[in-house]
């Protein structure tokens, strides 16, 4: 059974892991001409009022149907259209950055009144995403489930939409890893008489189909987080967490601004889905949100890593920083965005997968030019904004002494292991304990101690920063910065203070 709560009589029953249907993602599309971007948007939000219709005429709980209704409503809201349509014939927005901005201002300004009328934000946000699965013809149609046994159904986060897939009988309770008990979609789920627990470490480590127990969200007690960005090993020795995230939405979690920062922002999952790249602007506005959601904390964006795994620049063969020189205009183009998110924020900026000392030194080069050129449109406020490196293969690590120009480096333990033992990254993610193997200490020890040498900072990411005996080791050998998943974060990282090594 997994991590049973103390306490009186918790729910007990089988999880089903209730997958995510809505991108991840915002801003996909590329700019069309003005008439298709407003058409498309017509006929998104269009989809989107038939859709809630359909589900409306098929619910027979009472609170569910209102909130469906509410929802609509939203969509009918004429200030709300005013303002795409104003962005795309003005400001020649696509339909799909022009629905997202709307929708997060009108949010934002929705949850600036707090309490319960604040709570309504996350309705706001959970329209936009079904807009935006109608845009992109992202949102799949499902048979609604129906449980023979005590259930508990798990989500990343409790939607409206999230309810109208699964029949209520034999649902004992919903776990979720974050959201809050006063959302239209909590209040349909109590008039099911349906208790909801809210718990990012028992979310992050539930494996579908096993047993488990949970406890139940109380007004008068907030969900737990666990999140912090300092934890201190049983040796005595500190270490900084902070993150991995691919989206803005990674950060909405309870207590994610508890963390040091954001360890690596995987830009290229902005792009992935419509295999085009943004404008200088468009980025610069996505990292802004993700910059100014850490409230001034440092924030790690990862130039664009194009590898064979993802398929967003079709023709290319090259990858990591390879692609990146032989592409100098996507190259300067994101260069540019996250100095101008830099000036006056904690930002780094990673080059992804450098294998060659010569590809490093061009992309050095570009962006002290890129610094020059932004430090000109306001010459009063510079930029501060350091410039570093991933190790990922052997090839790096045996000519990383022969890098330049960096302030740190990042190791990229999936590809390094997968590298060393003549893996994919697959099988080297269904191995963990390959993290501990002495050939991979050794390659770690052999980094840290030119990182020294050169007196720069290192961290670790990937696989390895999730696996606790692998942290201890880094740990051990002078790595004290650890990037992991947003799910380790929360369910790892607060129990290493009391970990054994071989331990759980």
């Amino acid at each position: 059974m997994a991590n049973a709560f103390p306490g009186p009589a918790p729910i007990v029953g089988r999880a089903h892991i209730l997958p995510t249907d809505s991108v991840s993602s915002r801003v996909l599309a590329k700019q069309g001409d003005i008439a298709h971007e407003k058409a498309r948007f017509l006929v998104a939000f269009a989809d989107a009022e038939r859709r809630y219709a359909t589900i409306l005429s098929s619910t027979h709980n009472p609170k569910l149907a209102a909130t469906l209704r509410f929802h609509a409503a939203i969509l009918g809201d004429p200030e709300l259209r005013g303002a795409i349509e104003t962005a795309i014939t003005d400001h020649s927005r696509s339909a799909a950055d022009a629905i997202d901005a709307a929708f997060e201002t009108a949010a934002a300004s929705v949850g600036a009144h707090g309490g319960y009328l604040g709570a309504r934000a996350d309705d706001v946000r959970e329209v936009r995403d079904r807009v935006m699965d109608k845009l992109l013809g992202k949102l799949a149609k499902t048979r609604k489930i129906r449980f023979r046994e005590p259930t508990v159904v798990v989500c990343e986060r409790l939607t409206v939409d999230c309810l109208t897939r699964f029949d209520a009988k034999n649902v004992v309770a919903v776990l979720c890893a974050a959201g809050g008990i006063n959302s239209h979609a909590a209040i349909a789920l109590a008039a099911e008489d349906i208790p909801l627990s809210i718990d990012p470490y028992l979310h992050a480590v539930v494996r579908d189909g096993e047993i488990i127990a949970v406890d139940i969200a109380r007004p008068d007690r907030p969900a737990p987080s666990g999140a912090t960005g300092k934890i201190v090993l049983p040796d005595g020795t500190g270490i900084t967490v902070a993150p991995l995230v691919n989206s803005l939405a990674d950060t909405q979690r309870p207590g994610f601004s508890d963390f040091a920062g954001i360890g690596l922002v995987r830009t290229e999952f902005a792009i992935l889905a419509a295999g085009t790249f943004p404008s200088i602007e468009e980025q610069y506005r996505n990292y802004l949100r993700i910059a100014d959601a850490m409230k001034g904390k440092h924030v790690c964006f990862r130039l664009y890593d194009i590898e064979p795994d993802k398929p967003v620049y079709t023709g290319s063969r090259s990858y990591g920083a390879r692609f990146l020189v032989g592409h100098p205009g996507i190259l300067e183009d994101q260069l540019t965005a996250l100095l101008m998110t830099g000036v006056g924020r904690s930002v780094d900026i990673l080059v992804p997968m450098v294998e060659s000392a010569d590809d490093l030194t061009e992309i050095v080069r570009r962006f002290s030019i890129c610094r020059s050129r932004v430090a000109e449109l306001d010459p009063n406020r510079e930029a501060d904004v350091r410039l570093g490196a991933m190790i990922e293969t052997r090839r790096a690590a045996d000519r990383f002494a022969m890098f330049s120009g960096i302030a740190f480096v990042s190791i990229g333990s999936n590809d390094l292991a997968a590298d060393l033992f003549g893996q994919t990254r697959t099988e080297t993610g269904f191995d963990p304990h390959r993290f501990t193997d002495p050939a991979f200490l050794g390659l770690l020890a052999g980094i840290v101690d030119i990182a020294r040498e050169k007196g720069i900072e290192v961290s670790l990411c990937g696989a390895a920063a999730d696996f606790p005996d692998a942290v201890l080791a880094a740990a051990r050998l002078g790595i004290t910065r650890f990037a992991p998943s947003v799910q380790a974060a929360y369910a790892v990282y607060p129990r290493l203070s009391q970990h054994r090594a071989g331990g759980n």
